[in-house]
């Protein structure tokens, strides 16, 4: 049965704040609640959990299974216009090969790659061996899955297992933007700015962001104009609610059962 479970409320702030800031440029990107910087921007973005501070999920599966605890993947033809991939819990690290790549180039990165996703916690490590990594999770459960492509160029070696618990929970909540802007006009007033956020939101490298944040955006509200006073900051402000989809994943280490010796019988 379905229990209440923590949600990842931080990383649903956190992916909406990196999508949000690249689509909009300078304008500050806060959540309702932080302090201002130390410089006030000509427009911000507030945004604010509507269902409040303490959301819980429902816990929809609990799996036990065993996780690596490190893999090596080794790199070994490089081929021309060839794609290879090495997949980490659904996110893929790609490098297409040219002619001029040799399996050290691919391999190499391919490190720099998944050393530089800081969702990741992941580990990557050339070794002495021409085309060859190492990759170790940060923490027990940061590799749950992978896939390798293409498996006729590249393999890989499981180095060990360790049993874990895998929790998933999910809850739906409400998301409201609160847009503000110094100047009024339609080019560069808060209208635009829910515009340029609508936009951002339907793009498909921000739809697969968010979903390595554990967030999906399933409906986008019609936005509400709202009439600043005479003398504020601001000389526009809307508003827009999102309706989010936020999953979460905790994988929880199992301690091994250890073996029983036989028991001594001792006759009296």
């Amino acid at each position: 049965m379905a229990v209440p479970y923590p949600i990842r409320l931080d990383r649903l702030f956190a992916g909406l704040k990196l999508v949000l800031a690249a689509a909009l440029g300078a304008v500050v990107v806060k959540q309702a609640g932080e302090p201002w910087p130390r410089e006030r921007a000509g427009a911000f973005v507030s945004m604010r959990l509507v269902d409040g501070p303490t959301a819980r999920g429902l816990r929809d599966s609990v799996e036990r299974l065993r996780v690596p605890t490190g893999l090596t993947v080794t790199i070994g033809t490089a081929t021309p216009n060839e794609r290879y991939i090495v997949g980490l819990n659904g996110y893929d690290h790609r490098v297409d090969a040219s002619g001029v790549d040799t399996v050290d180039t691919l391999r190499d990165t391919l490190v720099a790659d998944i050393a530089a996703d800081t969702l990741g916690g992941v580990a990557a490590v050339a070794t002495a061996t021409p085309g060859q990594l190492t990759l170790t999770p940060a923490t027990l459960g940061r590799i749950v899955s992978w896939r390798i492509r293409p498996p006729a160029l590249v393999s890989v070696v499981v180095d060990g297992t360790a049993p874990a618990k895998l929790w998933t929970a999910q809850r739906r909540v409400t998301i409201e933007l609160s847009c503000f802007a110094a100047s009024g006009g339609q080019d560069e007033g808060a209208a635009s700015m829910v515009g340029q956020i609508e936009a951002a939101l339907q793009s498909d490298a921000n739809v697969g962001t968010l979903a390595r944040y554990g967030v999906g955006v399933s409906r986008v509200g019609t936005p509400v104009y709202r009439p600043t006073t005479s003398g504020a900051d601001f000389e526009s402000a809307s508003a827009l609610e999102l309706t989010c989809l936020v999953r979460s994943r905790i994988v929880e280490s199992l301690a091994p059962i250890q073996s029983v010796a036989d028991p001594t019988v001792t006759y009296l």
